[in-house]
């Protein structure tokens, strides 16, 4: 079917429209819960409301358990479908396999559990680390270093089971927050690490450019030039909008100016709405409604069956 209607015919499948749909569902409600957590983030710091943080803190706890929600169900598919592929193992091979071959199975099987259980033990060290944070601005007790611990224990997993890939924007973020925690005299010194992370990606898109640049091939070095100088564009474009809105917080945070932070953050806001517009409506739209059409693809005569004007003629003199 994939050769005959391209690779369109797969968006026909009634599963797949079910897991695209799924997915951005899931996305925009993602999108709606962050949307409302930052208005209550401003609502509670510009005064505007008394309730705690905690109250404030809801729409995150919905990603949480929906995320939470996604994990338990991944755990369970994949521990499911391993005891139906071991019992049908355990079937064809019974009485065949010597022990070497039972212990490599058995060790094959734990580590499986463990790499299961990976994204839900995540889960759980970075819900932790966000009830300790409401927790501190509640005013309870708690002791700094305990609220970064389970962020710590985070990214110690992620490190060693997920390797070190985007390890420099990991390693800038748990740098930022351990500042944020432990420093508060400067606010433009505590900001240090998230500079250097832009710095960092704008020399990464130039490395790529130059090494396009030396490309043999011309007309390839060409596109991938003009793709990279587009990304640059727009990632000046963003980096631009994302600093200033930082700056305007750093100096509300210092007292200089008395900008509400919901005025601070309305690009911020723009931004999420055009996000949500995408997920919610357009992107859905594009990748459904198109292989829901019917085709209209011209009927394949074969040559041998083609009508020319000697055989139309000769058809005419034949009926006469």
């Amino acid at each position: 079917m994939m050769d005959t209607m391209g690779p369109g015919a797969i968006l026909l499948d009634p599963e797949v429209e079910a897991v695209i749909l799924t997915f951005f569902c899931i996305l925009s409600l993602i999108f709606v819960c962050i949307i409302f957590w930052l208005v209550f983030i401003c609502l509670k710091v510009d005064s505007s409301v008394r309730w705690p943080w905690s109250v404030v803190f809801i729409p995150l706890w919905i990603i949480d358990g929906l995320i939470l929600w996604m994990s338990l169900h991944y755990f369970r598919d994949s521990n499911s479908m391993n005891k139906h592929s071991s019992h049908v193992h355990d079937d064809e091979d019974e009485g065949e396999e010597d022990e070497e071959e039972l212990l490599l199975n058995e060790g094959r099987y734990k580590k499986s559990i463990i790499s299961r259980c990976i994204p839900l033990i995540e889960c759980v060290l970075i819900i932790l680390f966000q009830v300790l944070v409401v927790l501190y601005l509640d005013g309870y007790p708690v002791y700094l270093p305990c609220i970064l611990a389970p962020y710590y224990g985070f990214e110690v997993i992620h490190s060693l089971f997920n390797g070190k890939s985007g390890w420099v924007t990991r390693l800038v973020i748990l740098i930022q927050l351990t500042c944020i925690v432990f420093y508060h005299k400067d606010w433009v010194i505590v900001f240090i690490p998230t500079y250097l992370l832009g710095l960092f990606y704008f020399l990464k898109l130039w490395r790529q450019y130059r090494h396009f640049a030396r490309m043999g091939n011309q007309e390839l070095a060409q596109q991938a030039k003009s793709l990279v100088f587009a990304a640059t564009i727009l990632y000046c474009l963003l980096a631009t909008l994302f600093y200033t809105v930082l700056g305007l917080i750093i100096a509300r945070l210092k007292g200089m100016v008395q900008i509400r932070l919901i005025v601070i953050l309305i690009p911020i806001f723009i931004i999420m709405g055009i996000m949500l517009c995408c997920s919610g409506c357009c992107l859905p739209c594009m990748l459904i409604l198109p292989s829901s059409l019917p085709s209209h693809d011209p009927e394949i005569v074969d040559p041998n069956r083609r009508m020319t004007p000697s055989s139309a003629t000769a058809r005419a003199v034949l009926i006469f």
